[in-house]
């Protein structure tokens, strides 16, 4: 099988977005991580959760009414 310059940039670029996207999930499932672990320490304000997790407020809530 031969690939053109053209399909090679093309095969790079979605490997390129692939790995972003792995990486910002990845991160966003460490966020969630954080939070559920503070969550579960009952010490913190939501407010304070989500500024050590960088979750928005709402995300938080979210977490907080689901069970781990």
């Amino acid at each position: 099988m031969s690939v053109n310059l053209h399909d090679y940039d093309l095969i790079q670029l979605g490997k390129r977005e692939g790995r972003e996207e792995g990486l910002s999930q990845g991160r966003h499932d460490t966020q969630i991580e954080t939070a559920r672990k503070l969550l579960s320490m009952n010490v913190l304000s939501v407010e304070q959760i989500s500024q050590a997790s960088s979750l928005t407020v709402e995300e938080v809530l979210d977490l907080q009414k689901k069970p781990l």
